[in-house]
């Protein structure tokens, strides 16, 4: 917050000082975030395909029965 007041004490508009302070900050936490939900949805697709429940966790149900589909499995998660 001390970067964008001092970015209007300067002489910047609001605007120019939001995108020079605040948003570099904010896209951050924003692309941050959006990684632990992917993360989150991989490892509960993860869970469900142990239990046998889901789409995703179907696909690697059925390639987790048999053992020597490991690489498949792997080309389910990716």
């Amino acid at each position: 917050m001390k970067s964008y007041q001092a970015a209007i004490a300067i002489g910047n508009t609001k605007t120019l000082a939001f995108k020079s302070s605040i948003f570099p900050y904010l896209i951050k936490r924003i692309i941050s975030y959006g990684f632990y939900s992917f993360e989150m949805v991989i490892r509960f697709a993860a869970i469900l395909s142990i239990v046998g429940i889901g789409t995703i966790g179907q696909l690697l149900s059925d390639q987790y029965a048999t053992e020597d589909n490991f690489s498949h499995m792997s080309i389910v998660l990716w």
